[in-house]
C-alpha cells in the first residue's frame, strides 16, 4: 500500500469513529426521501422515522469503527514506519531533525507515523519513544515504544495516563 492510501484509510476511520458521519448520512437519506416525495411509497406514517433513524445509526456504527478500533488500525498501518524511525534514532540518522533535547521532527516520508510529525524520546536506561496517534480536546492517545519492554511507568514523559495497554512486544497504546 502506498503512503497516501494508508493515510487516507486511517483518516477515514478516524473521522467516522465519532459517529458524526453516521448521523449526517442518516440526515441525507431522510432529506432525500422528503425532497423526492418517496416517503409516500416507502413511509406510510411519520411515526416510523425515529425508528428508521435509530436502526440506520446503529448499522452505521457497526460499519465504522470506534476510537479503540481506530487506534489498533492506526498502529497496524504505521508499525513499519515506526520501526524505521526507531532504527533511525538508534543509529543517529541525520534525516531526523532534533528540535530540542528529546523532540525530533520526522522526515516527510515518515510523517504519518505520528499525528503531528514529531516524536518525543527518553533515554534513561533504554530508548522510549512516544508517537502521537490521536490528539483530541478531552483525550489523547499515543503509541509508546520501550526498548527494554518493561512497560510504561507513570513518570514516563511527564504524562498522567488514564489507560495503558500492551499491544505488542515493546509497544504500548496509552490514553491520557
Amino acid at each position: 500500500m502506498s503512503l497516501y492510501y494508508n493515510g487516507l484509510v486511517a483518516g477515514m476511520f478516524y473521522y467516522s469513529a465519532v459517529g458524526l458521519k453516521s448521523i449526517v448520512l442518516v440526515a441525507i437519506v431522510i432529506l432525500f426521501l422528503y425532497d423526492f416525495k418517496l416517503n409516500h411509497f416507502i413511509l406510510k406514517s411519520i411515526d416510523y422515522i425515529p425508528i428508521i433513524v435509530f436502526v440506520l445509526t446503529v448499522i452505521l456504527q457497526f460499519v465504522f469503527p470506534s476510537t479503540n478500533e481506530y487506534n489498533d488500525l492506526e498502529y497496524r498501518f504505521n508499525k513499519d514506519r515506526r520501526q524505521e524511525i526507531i532504527t533511525m534514532l538508534t543509529n543517529k540518522n541525520p534525516e531526523i531533525v532534533q528540535v530540542n533535547i528529546n523532540t525530533y521532527i520526522l522526515p516527510f516520508r515518515l510523517r504519518l507515523a505520528s499525528h503531528d510529525a514529531k516524536v518525543i524520546t527518553e533515554r534513561n536506561e533504554g530508548l522510549k519513544v512516544l508517537f502521537y496517534a490521536h490528539r483530541g480536546i478531552t483525550n489523547n492517545a499515543a503509541v509508546i515504544y520501550n526498548s527494554k519492554g518493561d512497560g510504561v511507568k507513570k513518570e514516563d514523559f511527564n504524562i498522567e495516563y488514564r489507560e495503558i495497554k500492551q499491544i505488542d512486544m515493546h509497544w504500548y497504546i496509552v490514553k491520557f
